[in-house]
């Protein structure tokens, strides 16, 4: 199977896109899984080095999913829409937590 990675994807990552594609069946899944990857190990590391004995704060875990998604929108792994939809989905389930109540 050959196919291209969509045109936004950058550098290197073209070539993971398309190396893995074949396993998945399309370059836009490929492309969408490593954006996921990427975005979840970032968020994971991110959520040990904010985090305390006590736990992790509802703000710390709000920056860790800032972080952890805007590089793969950047590189063109995800769409842009994704980051602001799993910015909302992070508010709405932290609102208890950020809310200090």
């Amino acid at each position: 199977m050959t196919c291209s990675a969509p045109p936004e994807v950058v550098g290197y990552f073209r070539d993971m896109v398309e190396a893995f594609a074949p396993a998945v069946g399309s370059c836009a899944l490929s492309a969408i899984l490593i954006g996921f990857a990427m975005a979840f190990t970032i968020f994971i590391a991110l959520l040990v080095l904010l985090g305390t004995r006590e736990g992790v704060s509802g703000a710390a875990v709000l920056i860790a999913t800032g972080f952890g998604i805007i590089p793969p929108v950047v590189l063109g792994l995800l769409p842009p829409w994704s980051a602001i939809f799993i910015g909302l989905v992070a508010v709405v389930v932290l609102k208890d937590r950020l809310s200090g109540d």
